[in-house]
């Protein structure tokens, strides 16, 4: 059982070490490619930072109609849970 668990360890640590060994490049990058992968990075930002935007935007906006609020439901969320402690105390139970 041992030498089973140290086999297994083993070949933990082994790929380990490999993937991280496969993972770096094998050699640094020359200007024009640090320069494009900086360009795709800027890319990639500004295109996140307008889907946060949009995403803002669409929890601020109004809701549709026929849809509550959020405080709209919070508020009939506490009257319920007021109506429902009430119904206990005069004794009335869940079904």
């Amino acid at each position: 059982m041992r030498r089973t668990a140290l086999a297994a360890c083993t070949i933990a640590f082994g790929a380990l070490l490999a993937g991280q060994a496969w993972a770096q490049p094998y050699s640094r990058m020359d200007s024009e490619q640090r320069e494009r992968f900086r360009r795709e990075l800027r890319q990639h930002d500004a295109q996140r930072a307008e889907r946060a935007r949009a995403d803002d935007a669409q929890r601020r906006a109004p809701p549709a109609e026929g849809r509550l609020s959020r405080d709209e439901r919070e508020r009939l969320r506490e009257q319920l849970r007021e109506a429902r402690s009430d119904d206990l105390r005069r004794g009335g139970g869940r079904r």
